[in-house]
């Protein structure tokens, strides 16, 4: 004799399979917004904190100076030469007195006023909301 039921699966129906990955690909999308919003907001966390750190550096020369250094586009210009970002910034009359020892690289910028008494840094940020 055969007790077999009838009627009974061993697996599963393709709707049920259809509606995993349907729920799969949903949370697989909200993680990379998810990923990619905490990569924004690092990114421009870093920014930040290296304003701050430009700050520091351009008070010390001031206290050194008793002026900033001028502006050139957006960089600054000491001793006459243009520092690009991620150049040292350093004393052009003494160059073991180092500033900064690597000036930001993405996003920051800096303005010194016309009598470089005073001057502005400033940072692209990606997410407009922050500030």
């Amino acid at each position: 004799m055969n007790n077999k039921k009838l009627g009974t699966q061993k697996g599963f129906s393709l709707l049920e399979i259809l509606v995993v990955i349907v729920i799969l690909g949903i949370l697989a999308v909200i993680g990379l917004r998810s990923f990619r919003n905490s990569q924004v907001k690092s990114r421009d966390a870093k920014r930040k904190s290296e304003v701050v750190q430009l700050n520091g550096a351009l008070e010390m020369f001031y206290q050194d100076k008793w002026h900033y250094p001028e502006s050139d586009g957006g960089f600054l210009l000491v001793g006459g030469a243009v520092l690009g970002w991620g150049d040292p910034f350093v004393d052009p009359d003494n160059p073991s007195t180092v500033y900064m020892s690597k000036l930001p690289e993405d996003g920051v910028y800096y303005e010194a006023t016309a009598d470089n008494k005073g001057y502005l840094v400033y940072a692209v940020l990606e997410n407009q909301q922050d500030e």
